[in-house]
């Protein structure tokens, strides 16, 4: 499992590169540590968007300025994630990752 170190790293290594704005999608956005990396993410003024299962996460990341989309990676199909992470430059699984 990755805690809040290993999120705090890889954040800080990704916010260290030379490139331009980056567009990041999360799986898993509303749990602890997916939260954590884009809130880190989109400080960075990086475009983060990302699935999460319920509608009042949906509206809360809104209000941080975090676009996410309403989907159950359980029940969504192959070609309807493959619609919603294109055009990312980075893709971060962390459904079930814990918060650490």
């Amino acid at each position: 499992m990755f805690g809040a170190e290993t999120v705090m790293i890889a954040a800080g290594r990704w916010q260290g590169r030379e490139a331009g704005r980056a567009k990041v999608f999360i799986v898993g956005i509303a749990g602890g540590t997916g939260l954590r990396l884009a809130r880190l993410l989109n400080a960075s003024s990086d475009e983060v968007r990302g699935l999460c299962r319920r509608p009042d996460q949906v509206e809360a990341l809104g209000a941080l300025g975090i676009a996410a989309t309403l989907g159950d990676i359980v029940q969504i199909g192959e070609r309807q994630l493959a619609d919603h992470v294109l055009g990312s430059d980075l893709i971060v699984f962390s459904a079930g990752a814990g918060s650490g």
